[in-house]
Order: structure tokens, then C-alpha cells, then sequence
């Protein structure tokens, strides 16, 4: 077994737990070991510390509908992260765009808008959002559980809304009613 392969094997097993058919036999032993559960345990911790301080909105909102650790663990389970938590967390907001759940995907959208905003005075990025998402960013913001404005029904209305993100605006965004539905 050549250095790549091995490492390769180990990446798998501790990223999703389990080694392939064809690693090498001393992988498969690892697979059911305690030592790789610890692994795994350690890994996940650091890697929703990490991406819960650089996704901040994101993270917060997944807390807020107790959907935060089973998101991270999909995350770490499906996606090849990288080791830098900068990028670790821009793959995880691209990961989050996909979300079944609209506005989860709209904020994750909205926060790597703002990321890639925030250098740049000159750049202005929109986001489609399913519903206003004011309420939900000043809930955010304020440290509101946003499901206490019941996400699934008060927020989702018949309108679509359009936010502008830029440095030059005022408040470095704004909100627009693009139609009613």
C-alpha cells in the first residue's frame, strides 16, 4: 500500500467511519475500534467549533431549528473539507445552499454574499430569498430563537424578496419585494 492509498483509507474512516472493500486489512480492523470513535468525536467537535464561530448566521439558525450537529455531521460525513476552517466554512455555506429548507439555503447564500463583500466595496451581490428575511436576520442578530417566529409558517409568505448586499449601501444591504406569488 503506497503513502496516498493509506492515507486516503484513513481519511475515510475517520470522516465517515467506515473503511472501503479494497483498503488494506489493517483498515478494516480499524473500522469498529474505540480509538476511532474518540478520532471522529475529536474531529467533529473541532470542526463545528470551527465552522460555528466562521458561519455565524448560519449556525445560528440551524441551532435555533435543533438542526445544527445533524447538518455538521452530514457535512463531515459527505463533503471533502478542507483542513483550513476558512475554507472549511465557505464549503460548508456552499453545502448549506443546497438545504432542503429554503431559508437555510437563502441565509447561507446571503452569508457567503456578505463574505465575499466584505473586502470589496465595489462588489454587490443579490440573494433570492422564499420570504422577508429582515425578521429572521434581526432575530439572528438579537440572539432570538428564530423558531419562536415559527419559520414554517409566520415567515413563509406568498412574496419573494431580493436582497442586495454591498459595502455601498446603506447598511451594507437592501431588502426589496420582488413579487407576490
Amino acid at each position: 500500500m503506497n503513502l496516498e492509498t493509506y492515507q486516503r483509507g484513513l481519511q475515510r474512516l475517520v470522516t465517515q467511519g467506515q473503511a472501503a472493500p479494497e483498503d488494506a486489512a489493517y483498515l478494516q480492523q480499524l473500522a469498529g475500534c474505540t480509538q476511532l470513535a474518540v478520532v471522529r468525536e475529536i474531529v467533529y467537535f473541532w470542526r463545528a467549533h470551527g465552522l460555528e464561530r466562521f458561519c455565524i448566521l448560519s449556525a445560528s439558525l440551524l441551532k435555533s431549528l435543533g438542526r445544527f450537529e445533524n447538518a455538521i455531521e452530514r457535512f463531515v460525513s459527505t463533503e471533502k473539507f478542507s483542513p483550513f476552517i476558512e475554507e472549511a466554512s465557505q464549503q460548508f455555506l456552499q453545502f448549506l445552499t443546497k438545504d432542503q429548507n429554503s431559508i437555510v439555503a437563502a441565509l447561507a447564500k446571503t452569508e457567503i454574499a456578505l463574505h465575499e463583500t466584505r473586502t470589496n466595496i465595489l462588489t454587490e451581490i443579490v440573494v433570492e430569498w422564499p420570504c422577508n428575511p429582515e425578521p429572521i436576520l434581526l432575530a439572528i442578530v438579537n440572539a432570538t430563537l428564530v423558531n419562536q417566529l415559527d419559520i414554517n409558517q409566520e415567515l413563509f409568505t406568498p412574496e419573494s424578496y431580493r436582497l442586495r448586499i454591498s459595502r455601498a449601501l446603506a447598511n451594507g444591504y437592501a431588502c426589496e419585494l420582488v413579487e407576490t406569488l
